[in-house]
């Protein structure tokens, strides 16, 4: 009896419980492959200003459109393929998908490294080469990212949904706050090539991590060994799913809401990493600084919103699962849209008040984002999970898509802070339509399972 006791106690850590066929070192591994994964994904956004205007020799004026056009070449990415890629993890597991994307991010950074070269020796405008490069990267990405927070999930049981999403946004944020910290000034001393060429060894680490030390426990409807001849029959089943589970989501003002709070929030991000960048950059001799130097100060400004995610994830699951859900939902929503809407009217991107709003910034998205991430576990049916997460992400995009097209022509034609500006305004609109459902949004979860069957109760 005593042993049994020491057995259960030594698999609860910070009020996370593991289920029996989970085990700490597979956390642990997904924890480093999510470091090196947010590396590997923020390379890109640091570096292609600074490359658009020093390599392919961009002027300012179409800086905004090229930058905020390969953003909405990942988000088209992102709308066709996450759906797809999270249903398909539910069907076939997400260890084999994470290992696919892992290459196919090893290969496309490759690829990227020698666009200069190639464009001189094919006589193609290496622009153009750019753009292919994005949809491989983007393409990797949305064969990885669904696969993160429910291989969380599968370890976990329910009640500690709050904690786990904690734990999934703090690695995910303290990746993102060391890639600023770190790739920043190494942009600056590495040349623009071997800077890329990093995006190599960082996916080959997550190729490493996910072959030896993660386990995949989907629930799935069918274990099956993926195989290339299947994936178009699987796709295609993946919008049959996505027709079960819409019924689910459309009578849920909870699921319904979280996808409006994705729509927003992820935007922002992706209005911040494009154009914080590019607003840098533009302005730099304005300010007596190298584009180099701009590029490092952008990152180190960026890095202060990953910092304070940081802070909102340490202690946010305790006080989602504890307190409820959506105190914490509306109040990241109104500090993100006050802060960019503060930091669009600003003159400078290289001023401590820009700091202090995109720190502000970051602890909005990550209050917010971290409760819509357990909303969508408590109200989800484990067995749709990764498809309604799918569709979870396809709200982001679809957010991203529409304000980042937006976005890109302010920042040409009206002004390089207007982004920001109708990033933090579509924050406050979801904010307020969050007050006027606030009694219908639960603080607790109300999904349950009747039976063996997984009916909704």
């Amino acid at each position: 009896m005593q042993n049994d006791s020491i057995t259960e106690n030594s698999r609860k850590y910070f009020g996370v419980e593991l289920t029996e066929a989970a085990k700490w070192r597979n956390v642990l591994a997904m924890i480093a492959l999510m470091l090196l994964l947010q590396l590997t994904f923020q390379l890109w956004s640091i570096i292609v200003p600074r490359y658009l205007m020093e390599i392919a020799g961009l002027s300012r004026k179409h800086l905004g459109r090229v930058t905020g056009s390969m953003g909405i070449t990942y988000d088209i990415i992102r709308i066709t393929f996450v759906g797809v890629f999270g249903a398909m993890s539910d069907r076939f597991g997400r260890k084999s998908l994470l290992l696919i994307g892992a290459l196919v991010s090893a290969v496309s950074y490759i690829y990227f490294a020698f666009t200069p070269a190639m464009a001189s020796l094919i006589g193609i405008n290496l622009i153009i080469l750019m753009y292919a490069a994005r949809i491989v990267i983007a393409f990797s990405i949305q064969i990885m990212t669904p696969q993160l927070l429910p291989t969380f999930f599968d370890y976990t049981y329910p009640h500690c949904r709050g904690r786990i999403s904690s734990l999934y946004g703090f690695t995910m944020a303290l990746g993102a706050f060391l890639a600023y910290r770190i790739l920043g000034p190494l942009s600056k001393t590495l040349s623009i090539q071997n800077f890329i060429l990093l995006g190599v060894w960082l996916s080959l680490g997550v190729f490493v991590l996910a072959w030896f030390g993660t386990a995949d426990l989907a629930p799935g409807r069918e274990k099956v060994i993926l195989k290339w001849s299947s994936i178009w029959a699987t796709m295609k089943r993946s919008f049959m799913n996505f027709r079960e589970a819409w019924p689910i989501v459309r009578k849920s003002p909870v699921l319904l809401f979280s996808y409006a709070v994705a729509f927003v929030e992820k935007s922002d991000i992706s209005v911040q990493v494009y154009f914080f960048f590019a607003w840098s950059v533009a302005v730099a001799r304005q300010f007596s600084m190298t584009i180099a130097d701009a590029t490092k100060d952008a990152a180190n400004t960026i890095s202060w919103g990953a910092c304070m995610s940081l802070v909102v994830y340490m202690v946010g699951g305790f006080v989602v699962d504890r307190f409820g859900r959506k105190g914490s939902l509306m109040t990241g929503l109104f500090l993100s849209g006050i802060s960019f809407v503060i930091l669009g009217l600003m003159e400078s991107p290289f001023t401590s008040l820009a700091v202090m709003a995109v720190a502000v910034r970051g602890f909005g998205t990550g209050a917010a984002t971290l409760s819509s991430y357990a909303l969508i576990a408590d109200h989800s049916p484990k067995e749709l999970l990764g498809t309604i997460y799918g569709g979870y992400n396809m709200a982001a995009a679809a957010g991203m898509l529409i304000v980042v097209s937006i976005s890109m022509f302010l920042f040409d034609y009206v002004g390089p802070g207007y982004p920001f500006v109708l990033a933090g305004g579509m924050d406050l609109v979801v904010f307020v339509w969050g007050l006027l459902i606030w009694r219908k949004i639960p603080n607790k979860k109300i999904f349950r399972v009747k039976n063996r069957h997984n009916n909704v109760a």
